[in-house]
């Protein structure tokens, strides 16, 4: 039986050389590969290892962020059928949660709304998500944040331990890099971290709250990283919120269709205001 032939990436690569109209013996030469597995590649008619295709795009100047922009969406939504419907199909088929994460505005990390229906319908498939890895990659703790109201507190426990296993591992490797990618992987840890945090003030988890407060704080932002900044948009200094309680910082109060209200959280004496959509409550923690 015939194995078909994933064309994406080929297509890809060869809509970039077109555009650039870099010569075939150039790419040939500087990338080590053959004349007939290029055009085999590039024609779609086969593949090529990972490495060949590494040093195709070396050769190219071109990182993978970059060749995404040049990958054509292939469309096998049923048009008659609901987009969360179609979502669900994609990630039976393919384990891919793609099709999730983008009910959703890429730059819009508010909760998707879904009828009881399609909540019913979606519950199965974001606890699959979350169970089958030990380790959650950005786009499966993209899916835990957008999916976050359609869990129950317990659940939510449940996965916090492998989801700050990974938020921690993230936030390690975010330190070393300066690229695109590190904004995309910042908003979504940030956003995720801020809202589980609001959980459980809400909750009064004393001890989620303070590793919460420490990762949120921790997180390596850059003068461009508009959202973090947003969010912690504080005068609360990390070291006098944990080592100098005496001293009393309060954080700015931000306003938007998301965040209104206030919460003001005592912590070892120290009064630390986190906007949250829910009154102005008082908590202590200990």
């Amino acid at each position: 039986m015939k194995t078909e032939v994933d064309t994406t990436i080929s297509s890809a690569v060869r809509g970039l050389i077109d555009m650039k109209h870099i010569p075939v013996c150039d790419i040939l030469k500087h990338a080590g590969i053959s004349s007939s597995r290029y055009y085999t590649f590039v024609n779609g008619q086969g593949d090529i290892t990972v490495h060949k295709l590494h040093a195709m795009l070396r050769t190219l100047n071109v990182g993978l962020d970059e060749l995404c922009l040049f990958i054509e969406p292939k469309s096998t939504e049923d048009a008659t059928a609901s987009p969360v419907i179609n979502a669900i199909a994609e990630y039976q088929r393919t384990r891919d949660v793609s099709g999730l994460i983008n009910l959703q505005d890429k730059n819009d990390f508010r909760p998707v709304l879904l009828s009881s229906e399609e909540a019913k319908r979606i519950k199965p498939v974001l606890n699959d998500v979350l169970r089958r890895s030990e380790y959650y990659t950005m786009a499966e703790l993209k899916a835990f944040l957008l999916y976050l109201n359609y869990f129950t507190y317990d659940e939510i426990l449940a996965y916090y331990p492998k989801a700050m296993t990974s938020i921690h591992f993230l936030t390690q490797k975010l330190k070393k890099r300066h690229d695109a990618a590190r904004h995309d992987v910042l908003h979504v840890i940030s956003f995720l971290v801020y809202q589980l945090l609001l959980i459980s003030i809400q909750r009064g988890q004393s001890q989620e709250v303070h590793d919460l407060l420490h990762s949120f704080f921790s997180l390596p932002f850059e003068a461009d990283d508009w959202m973090t900044l947003f969010l912690r948009g504080s005068d609360v200094n990390t070291t006098d919120l944990f080592f100098d309680p005496v001293r009393d910082r309060t954080s700015k109060i931000f306003h938007n269709g998301l965040i209104s209200y206030r919460f003001r959280v005592i912590f070892n004496g120290a009064k630390c205001f986190l906007p949250v959509s829910a009154g102005d409550s008082v908590i202590t923690v200990v």
